[in-house]
């Protein structure tokens, strides 16, 4: 049996490959990618704190301001907060499909593959783009056949 190759140079894999498919390919965070999810998550979190923080305090404001001049005072200290670009709505969105893919800790690509028999092995190996082996399966009855052309002067 032949060994399947877990890299193959991606321009001897167009030359071998019989066949593409696009499929969903599972890819598991890596440690620094979950770091910069929760990073993200955080960031979010932090605009949505500030905002919800200023806006209670604005209630309150409203409640107790007597003079015209507290409003404006306020109003001048809130341009001195960071409250981010993105909206509220959005971030809350945000938000929680950060915390789901942090919780999941994997998502699904699709990718396009390239399919290489491996006829004595009778296996099909499916490689991305780059070269990188993904996964293997047995031959189907169709791919099992091996068709011979001769070349007639």
């Amino acid at each position: 049996m032949i060994e399947i190759e877990q890299f193959m140079d991606p321009d001897t894999l167009r030359e071998v490959a019989t066949g593409t498919v696009h499929e969903d390919i599972r890819h598991d965070y890596t440690d620094d990618e979950i770091i910069k999810l929760k990073d993200d998550y955080f960031k979010a979190n932090k605009f949505l704190t500030v905002r919800k923080g200023a806006l209670d305090s604005f209630k309150e404001l409203m409640k107790v301001a007597k003079e015209h001049d507290e409003i404006v005072e306020w109003l001048e200290d809130l341009k001195l907060l960071d409250f981010g670009q993105i909206g509220s709505k959005s971030l809350s969105e945000q938000s929680k499909a950060l915390m789901r893919k942090i919780n999941q800790g994997y998502t699904l690509e699709n990718k396009k593959l390239y399919a290489v028999p491996y006829y004595e092995n009778r296996e099909m190996a499916f490689y991305d783009e780059h070269g990188s082996y993904v996964y293997h399966r047995k031959l189907k009855p169709g791919e099992n056949q091996i068709t011979i052309t001769s070349k007639t002067a």
